[in-house]
């Protein structure tokens, strides 16, 4: 009905109930239901890398897609327009194929996940750091912990993380 074509892979309903629609070799729908229009942000078109999407994050009115080598990109849908693509961790990485999974905490900084790491960007800081109790010991807390990787990110409505661990 609007043109979209293809099989989902990952599907985000932010919170003005907009939809974003990640289609493996395509790219990625915004549908706008105030609009009843959607855009697509096309890997054909050069616009997005070519590659698979492990997660999507909503960040105030735009979105942040997680690649399976660790490019981020951020995407805002009303505006029309890619953001940022940011391939650090990929590079760091080699380009290691993993779920990697993305959220974003109120004050703005990244924590990114797969099941073999776990990585933060400090946005005041404008620095990554390679593990939970690396970025802890930056904040002065101490961790006990050496090797942690964070499985799952939740914030409370006072603004606390809950950070399941294995």
């Amino acid at each position: 009905k609007h043109g979209m074509r293809g099989t989902p892979d990952n599907v985000l309903v932010d919170k003005n109930k907009n939809m974003w629609i990640d289609i493996y070799g395509k790219g990625c729908y915004f549908y706008d239901v105030h609009t009843n229009r959607s855009f697509l942000f096309s890997e054909n078109r050069n616009q997005l890398p070519h590659g698979n999407v492990t997660g999507m994050t909503e960040v105030g009115n735009t979105v942040v897609l997680s690649y399976n080598d660790g490019t981020l990109v951020r995407i805002d849908g009303n505006a029309h327009k890619i953001l940022w693509i940011n391939k650090t961790i990929a590079v760091r990485n080699k380009q290691v194929i993993e779920p990697y999974k993305t959220y974003v905490d109120r004050e703005g900084n990244y924590w990114v996940t797969t099941n073999a790491l776990s990585l933060i960007y400090d946005v005041k800081e404008k620095k990554w750091y390679d593990s939970l109790p690396e970025f802890l010991r930056h904040l002065g807390i101490t961790c006990p912990w050496q090797n942690v990787l964070i499985k799952d990110i939740a914030e409370d409505k006072n603004g606390r993380l809950l950070i399941a661990t294995d």
